[in-house]
């Protein structure tokens, strides 16, 4: 069984998964790795809960920033207590969503925004009937997403588009193109596009070959790409515009069959179960940890503990586990149907 030891694991950033509860039946959806939570018995948290666990975070593990997400975290019921008591903690918060369940808080309570430093929008297309299919709900759900974006952005809300691309397509090189357009056109404050590997090459950076081959010069001070050392890097365009790329680095491990995880998150659902891999759902972990009754019971030294134990111990990546998986997976890549 492949392993790999992360001794400086610091969760950086804590994602907790508030609510199964979503608009959208994605064809890649994993629920952040959360499993199918009506399986589960356990007693959900609540804000009291939340927000004790992020204070022993900040306090013993450099946490820096909290992630909401789902599901849709704006499904969530206790959504305004929960950011407005998080956002006293002095980490950033931010929240993730395709955008239609926002105009409910829109329409009733605008000022829930003023807690979050960001609201990322997941946007993998801007073709209306492709993502109605991928998303599996009709076109005006899409519609409705933009909607809600262009009005965030109005309010001075700061909005993140993620987009993810697959290489070697002249498809996703035309999204890329359109992607920096949008972004420019609706004044988003941050694009990042999440390059999975090129099928034949997994160091060649697709987004980086797109734009050079549309003649549009970009500026980057990192070094050039590398499939094991690359993390992230900004790209910047004559006209100011600047942009992320990061490589998957799931994707890199399927195709190299190595080990790169930099994964420094903290993965935490709403019955306190607590996960270091996005890709391996909680319920099917057995490193896992379930942590929901240690914080009901206020226990910190017993919490921070078992965390410290989660944090220096063993990665097991679930793509390495078994190679006819790897090559199923990696075939399901290669037909675009792998996020």
């Amino acid at each position: 069984m492949p392993r790999k030891m992360i001794p400086k694991r610091r969760f950086l950033k804590a994602r907790f998964f508030l609510t199964n509860s979503c608009v959208y039946n994605c064809v890649y959806c994993h629920n952040e790795g959360m499993g199918t939570q009506k399986r589960y018995g356990g007693e959900y948290l609540n804000v009291d809960d939340y927000v004790y666990l992020a204070d022993v975070l900040k306090n013993n593990f450099q946490l820096k920033c909290i992630a909401l997400t789902g599901g849709d975290p704006f499904l969530y019921k206790d959504f305004s207590s929960l950011t407005k008591r998080l956002k006293g903690l002095g980490v950033e918060l931010v929240a993730l969503t395709k955008g239609a369940p926002i105009h409910q808080w829109l329409s009733n309570e605008p000022e829930v925004f003023r807690s979050l430093d960001f609201v990322y929008f997941s946007i993998d297309t801007l073709d209306r009937n492709e993502f109605a299919k991928t998303c599996r709900v009709k076109p005006a759900v899409f519609d409705a997403g933009i909607t809600a974006l262009d009005k965030l952005v109005s309010m001075g809300v700061m909005v993140r588009i993620n987009c993810v691309v697959k290489p070697n397509s002249p498809k996703e090189s035309e999204k890329v193109l359109s992607m920096i357009d949008f972004a420019k056109k609706h004044k988003v404050e941050e694009l990042r596009f999440i390059e999975l590997a090129d099928i034949n090459n997994p160091k060649e950076p697709f987004v980086e070959r797109v734009l050079m081959g549309a003649g549009i010069a970009i500026s980057c001070s990192q070094k050039p790409y590398d499939a094991v050392l690359l993390k992230r890097r900004s790209f910047k365009l004559d006209d100011g515009f600047e942009f992320l790329v990061l490589r998957c680095m799931c994707s890199v491990t399927l195709f190299t069959g190595k080990i790169t995880c930099f994964d420094q998150d903290l993965y935490l659902d709403s019955f306190g179960r607590v996960n270091t891999c996005l890709e391996w759902e909680v319920d099917k972990n057995p490193y896992a940890l379930e942590l929901g009754e240690i914080i009901k019971k206020r226990e910190t030294k017993v919490l921070v503990e078992n965390l410290n134990g989660m944090r220096s111990g063993l990665h097991v990546c679930p793509i390495l586990l078994d190679e006819k998986d790897r090559l199923k997976i990696k075939a399901g890549l290669n037909l675009g149907s792998y996020r």
